[in-house]
């Protein structure tokens, strides 16, 4: 359950800032970043970034430096506690206590 509230927690923080990027930034259609389209695009970001599959060109799109720093800030601890938590799982898993 923790790890599906920090899922829907993160996705939400990144498709809110996607939608910044296009509102503010003046993004061409054909660079949209994918976590910006729709909120499954988003979850699907996130749930990549707990799984090992980084794509972070997209933070880089817009030309406002605060929310690029937003969006790696966001990144850098959701690797942290999603990771953490999918470790933690692992455990609770292999020591058969869950």
């Amino acid at each position: 359950m923790i790890f599906l509230v920090v899922l829907f927690a993160y996705g939400n923080s990144f498709y809110f800032i996607g939608r910044n990027q296009l509102e503010f930034d003046e993004i061409e259609p054909a660079n949209y970043p994918r976590y910006s389209q729709n909120v499954l695009w988003a979850f699907n970001h996130v749930l990549n970034i707990a799984l090992g599959q980084y794509n972070t060109p997209d933070y880089l799109a817009g030309e406002n430096p605060t929310q690029t720093a937003i969006l790696w800030i966001l990144y850098l601890t959701g690797i942290v506690m999603l990771t953490l938590n999918l470790l933690n799982m692992l455990i609770a898993i292999m020591a058969d206590i869950f």
